[in-house]
């Protein structure tokens, strides 16, 4: 019988069915869009979509709805509905109770950056080994988590959870649902400093990660980062009885780089790598210079779970990155092409440095120029904005740019203090957009990276696609606008 059977939700979560005729078995729950059939929709007010639309769009079969909302949002509708005094705490019941189902190693994997790109290697690394159930979404806050731990296939062999955790003790709380047997902090920086207020704060909710880690748990630490000592001793505080194992370049670290080149013939990263004593070559096409490190990270992972890490390794020439993790294009427009980075689903401090650094190993055929967009970091602190924005700006000046393209007023106003004179630099508007088309040429290397949320960004990056053929070189093209975008 499965976990999200019909009787068995109502027993766990206390609840009674109403316009429900004998016995179902759901296939997921969710409080978003899926395209699943015969998923329970999880009804909140005021966060989630209205009933009319749970039902029509996403063609939810049941809903899960609290008994103060249930007349005001499902009254005369006919589909089967579960009452609970409170949907959250439901969500919470049925996650806890298919966590009690799940015998395989859980995962939970935290950080400012990385989160989304980590499960998406190790699930295609370990692929022909064994089943990893981790959604291809970045959603991670609260909701989410326990839609996908309560969906989970309870006969999986790995599961990966990505956490988001930027304020006090929900690190702790979202660990404590997933109860993992590995956690995960792929790269830590001044990212979402706006809720963390200081980077003591950012340290200690990030560590608390561990809080429902098992007795004689691991967690993964990047030793190669900045704030590594100050992260593994707030552990420390918290957590004696697990240990710890990294990965970074250091002679010490678990899983250690030892090299790795720039091939230009095949946009890819030749790697070489020590993982627990196997060393292994392989190939890494994912876009920047943080690539071959992290997968360092997702091969540690492979190792500590018992698989074959030479098997995985070689899994990664064929690996395609999602739409956060950078793509790469050439479009053809008639007399010739331009090739185009598009980074325009993630700024963060350590991914723009990273952009900036694989720019330099970028040089077109035809000697075209690197036009470059870049947005604001998003819920970025005052207190740190002038700092981030000027590191940002030393590696702009050694990326080889020719036009740049700054959106946020104080974004602009510190780069446009700290980047060379022979750089050609702008402030990115609403109404620029035409004016970066008229000047991409062919030969020409043009990069985006920013956030959905900056609508000019977007409008940009879906007008390049339009510009010519649409070739994929890099990345997973499923994300490639349509015409009718």
């Amino acid at each position: 019988m499965s976990h999200l059977e019909s009787n068995i939700i109502s027993k766990v979560t206390g609840g009674r069915w109403i316009n429900l005729d004998g016995s179902t078995t759901f296939s997921h729950i969710s409080t978003h869009n899926s395209n699943a059939k015969n998923s329970l929709y999880a009804s909140i007010k005021g966060i989630t979509m209205n009933a009319e639309s749970a039902i029509n769009t996403l063609g939810a079969s049941a809903v899960i709805v609290s008994a103060q909302d249930a007349d005001e949002m499902y009254s005369g509708l006919k589909i089967p509905l579960l009452i609970v005094d409170n949907v959250k705490a439901s969500l919470i019941s049925i996650a806890k109770y298919t966590r009690g189902l799940i015998k395989a190693p859980m995962i939970a994997v935290t950080g400012s950056v990385g989160k989304s790109g980590f499960k998406h290697q190790v699930r295609h690394l370990l692929k022909t080994q064994c089943e990893v159930c981790a959604s291809s979404n970045s959603r991670n806050l609260d909701y989410p988590i326990l839609c996908n731990l309560s969906s989970a296939n309870i006969q999986l062999d790995v599961g990966i959870i990505e956490v988001a955790g930027s304020e006090p003790h929900v690190c702790a709380r979202r660990s404590n649902w997933i109860l993992p047997d590995i956690c995960v902090i792929t790269n830590l920086s001044l990212e979402h400093m706006r809720y963390h207020k200081t980077i003591g704060c950012m340290l200690k909710n990030k560590a608390d990660i561990v809080r429902g880690l098992s007795h004689g748990g691991v967690c993964f630490l990047n030793s190669d980062n900045e704030f590594f000592e100050q992260i593994r001793y707030e552990i420390r505080k918290i957590r004696k009885d697990i240990s710890i194992k990294t990965f970074g370049s250091k002679e010490e670290s678990d899983a250690r780089l030892v090299s790795y080149v720039y091939d230009a013939k095949s946009y890819s990263w030749d790697v070489e790598s020590n993982i627990e004593g196997n060393i292994v070559k392989y190939k890494v096409p994912i876009l920047g210079y943080h690539a071959p490190l992290m997968s360092t990270l997702a091969l540690l992972t492979v190792s500590h779970l018992g698989y074959d890490v030479k098997k995985s390794s070689k899994c990664y020439s064929n690996f395609k990155s999602s739409q956060t993790m950078g793509r790469l294009y050439e479009i053809e427009m008639g007399s010739g092409a331009f090739q185009f980075l598009d980074h325009s689903y993630r700024i963060s401090i350590p991914s723009a440095k990273s952009a900036m650094k694989s720019l330099r190993y970028f040089h077109h055929k035809d000697r075209g120029r690197k036009i470059v967009v870049l947005t604001e970091i998003y819920e970025m602190s005052e207190k740190y904005c002038k700092w981030s924005y000027s590191q940002i700006a030393k590696m702009i000046n050694n990326s080889g740019i020719d036009i740049l393209y700054i959106y946020g007023k104080e974004f602009f106003s510190i780069v446009k203090e700290n980047v060379d004179s022979n750089i050609k630099i702008k402030e990115f508007k609403d109404d620029s957009v035409e004016e970066v088309l008229d000047e991409i040429n062919v030969g020409d290397i043009v990069m985006v990276q920013g956030q959905p949320h900056v609508k000019c960004s977007m409008s940009l990056v879906r007008k390049i696609y339009k510009k010519g053929q649409v070739k994929s070189i890099i990345g997973n093209s499923h994300f490639i606008p349509q015409k009718s975008c």
